[in-house]
């Protein structure tokens, strides 16, 4: 081998060395496929998780970002309803909105009545619960404001 590869090779090494973990040998390494049980103070046992402990496991993070987009086109459509006042468009876009809204809520609500705990609705409820409130507003302010001019 040529100098000139011993030397990458080892720059590869030390490379991956530097964002390679280190496993220590007194702390145990759980991979997420795995649980670990504590036995007694020197002995630990490894039990593997259910492969598939519901056929449609709860995702908070990934429903919650999905709601956060849902609200972002909602906001979109109430502003183009807002914008289309007085216009041939209003009444479908208006249509939209409401549907945008709607449709939001409904996913928030479903979200909140399937997490386990408390906690995890108040969790869901400081994350979301204002931005759902204002679609409420928005919404019902765009109403009123349509009830005002007739």
């Amino acid at each position: 081998m040529s100098a000139r590869y011993l030397a990458a090779s080892q720059a590869t090494r030390v490379a991956l060395r530097r964002v390679t973990p280190q496993v220590h040998l007194h702390r145990p390494l759980l991979l997420p496929s795995r649980s670990l049980v504590l036995v007694s103070s020197s002995s630990l046992r490894y039990y593997s998780a259910p492969a598939n402990p519901s056929k449609d496991p709860l995702n908070v993070n990934k429903e919650v970002d999905s709601i956060a987009e849902m609200f972002s086109v909602a906001r979109e459509e109430l502003e183009y309803a807002q914008e289309s006042k007085g216009t041939t468009y209003y009444d479908e876009d208006k249509e939209g909105a409401q549907k945008a809204v709607e449709e939001t809520i409904a996913a928030y609500e479903n979200l909140k009545s399937r997490l386990p705990t408390d906690a995890d609705r108040a969790d869901l409820q400081r994350r979301l619960g204002l931005r759902i409130l204002e679609l409420k507003a928005q919404l019902d302010a765009l109403t009123q404001e349509d009830l005002e001019d007739h």
